[in-house]
């Protein structure tokens, strides 16, 4: 397993009940990518996880979906070891995640694209961040004080080619 090729799904910080459970968080775009018997990786998100450092595999045994998300894994059967697991990253190999969501694109695709002016033609910078807000996700595009930001909505990603590693957008009038 290649580090470079996992991508992060979710997380989980809390434990839930006292038999080994735990209380995941999925993103939006992958809640339907568990179930119980996958297999996935938790990588731990600070020191104070027994599992920093590295990334393990784990089996589902099984998954609750509800007003939130609680998992038993297979072969944990104690909250003491829940806590010294936590706060982790649950990571999907990219294999995996293309096989559920074929032909869609993900967000993390989006990084290192070579964004160019619609209008002009001209290089604008490569995509280095994203984040999502209530109403959309939003590309960071460019570096250091050149950085602009635009929303992944129609009117201003015109065109996406994974092939030629390129985004044609439309600035906004405000750059």
């Amino acid at each position: 397993m290649n580090e470079r090729n996992l991508i992060e799904i979710g997380y989980c910080s809390k434990p839930h009940g006292i038999k080994g459970e735990f209380t995941f968080v999925i993103y939006e775009e992958f809640e339907d990518d568990l179930a119980n018997g996958s297999l996935f990786y938790a990588k731990g998100k600070s020191e104070r996880s027994n599992l920093h450092n590295k990334s393990e595999e784990f089996e589902i045994e099984k998954i609750n979906f509800g007003h939130k998300i609680m998992v038993k894994l297979k072969n944990i059967d104690n909250r003491n070891v829940v806590e010294a697991m936590i706060p982790f990253s649950i990571l999907l190999e990219r294999t995996v995640i293309d096989e559920l969501h074929e032909g869609e694109m993900l967000l993390e695709d989006y990084i290192g694209l070579e964004a160019i002016e619609f209008e002009t033609n001209k290089k604008l910078g490569k995509v280095t961040n994203y984040y999502e807000t209530t109403a959309q996700v939003i590309l960071v595009i460019g570096t250091g004080e050149d950085t602009f930001e635009i929303p992944v909505v129609e009117h201003f990603v015109k065109l996406v080619d994974l092939e030629e590693n390129k985004i044609i957008v439309l600035v906004p009038e405000l750059f």
